[in-house]
């Protein structure tokens, strides 16, 4: 629905709904009980007023960021929030989340740099909730050497909660796998695969470590082959420990709304595919 027309609905039903109840008394009762019923009701007048302000206020105020949505018009969004974040220093999670989403969709990664270099000064506990994403469109540039430089600082400053730390480690180890020119992938992924508790990082890991393991002299076998073998079956044994096939799927579809998964493209679905090789992921 477009946010004009629901703007229009809700001032409509709100004005109603205030007239109804405001004339109620008189069309009920009485004229003379109108004015009682008023002087010991009036803060349903000041709720109703109350209400129809703010979502008028909350319209206006995101006027220009609910237009640019509606029209899938990204540069201007882009654009909008930059002012707001990088020049107002308006860091709420909605505000950063949007630029980030529309920055990626540009395909804008100089930008993303400077919002994660802001961040990193400006609000660093907006920085640590929105780093796992900085990775995955760093991986999406297509500079793993940045990724790997970029998940390495971040891992060795600290401060991330757990969940963030496995995906940076996974990013910089997909950033391996990638990189022609590096190596050691599986150091990485190994012990992921065996204790992430994150169910898509055990599941990308492991189906990482399988791809390296058939690929014989493989550079990226960092680790024994043999713990590599375990390191995939631990991973298997924990996923079908908490997963049937149905289940996989409803999660895989939940977590593809995230815009860190579908950042990775055909990974999920091929990590899927490897985990429940008959359910035509």
């Amino acid at each position: 629905m477009k946010f004009k027309v629901l703007f229009t609905i809700l001032n409509i039903v709100l004005f109603s709904a205030f007239l109804v109840v405001f004339f109620l008394p008189v069309v009920v009762i009485s004229r003379e009980y109108f004015i009682e019923f008023w002087r010991g009701n009036w803060f349903l007048a000041v709720f109703f007023a109350g209400s129809i302000i703010l979502v008028n206020t909350i319209f206006i105020r995101n006027w220009t960021v609910l237009t640019a949505l509606e029209r899938e018009d990204w540069p201007a969004l882009a654009q909008h929030l930059e002012k707001q974040v990088l020049y107002r220093n308006k860091t709420g999670k909605r505000y950063v989340r949007l630029l980030f989403e529309s920055l990626v969709l540009l395909g804008d990664f100089t930008a993303l740099d400077k919002l994660a270099t802001f961040l990193k000064s400006a609000n660093r506990v907006r920085y640590r909730q929105t780093v796992r994403g900085f990775a995955g469109a760093a991986v999406l540039s297509g500079n793993f050497r940045r990724v790997r430089v970029f998940c390495t600082d971040t891992l060795n400053e600290g401060h991330l909660d757990a969940g963030t730390a496995d995906w940076l480690s996974l990013y910089r180890s997909l950033a391996r796998y990638l990189d022609p020119e590096s190596a050691g992938a599986a150091s990485d992924l190994a012990p992921l695969a065996r204790e992430a508790p994150d169910p898509m990082v055990a599941a990308l890991s492991a189906f990482l470590c399988s791809v390296i393991l058939g690929k014989q002299d493989s550079p990226h076998c960092s680790v024994p082959r043999e713990v590599l073998e375990s390191s995939v079956q631990s991973a298997r044994e924990r996923l079908y420990a908490s997963f049937t096939p149905v289940k996989w799927r409803t999660y895989l579809a939940e977590a593809s709304k995230e815009l860190e998964i579908v950042i990775l493209g055909k990974l999920p679905g091929q990590a899927s595919a490897w985990l429940f090789p008959e359910q035509g992921f």
